[in-house]
């Protein structure tokens, strides 16, 4: 508003007016924080995400480790119960 108009207009008007404002900033402020707790959310999606990328491919990494060592256990076991001691010393 022009600053003409604003002297024109009673206190009443001025105060309607100030109270619009003060209504409209509060709702802009609560807005405000939906959005901000939206991005938060949407951040630790992200970063849950990347952690899940980084934890899958630690396991990608790991598995064909863990292949080996269970493949060594059981030929192990094998070994052991039918008492072939020579390749049982060497997988340990």
């Amino acid at each position: 508003m022009a600053e003409k108009e604003l002297r024109r207009m009673s206190r009443e008007e001025l105060v309607e007016i100030i109270y619009a404002m003060q209504q409209s900033q509060h709702q802009l402020e609560q807005q405000n924080e939906e959005l901000r707790a939206r991005l938060d959310d949407r951040t630790l999606k992200w970063e849950q995400a990347g952690s899940l990328a980084e934890a899958a491919l630690s396991l990608n990494h790991a598995a064909p480790r863990a292949e080996t060592g269970v493949r060594l256990l059981r030929k192990n076991v094998i070994c052991r119960k039918a008492g072939c001691t020579r390749l049982a010393k060497r997988v340990q």
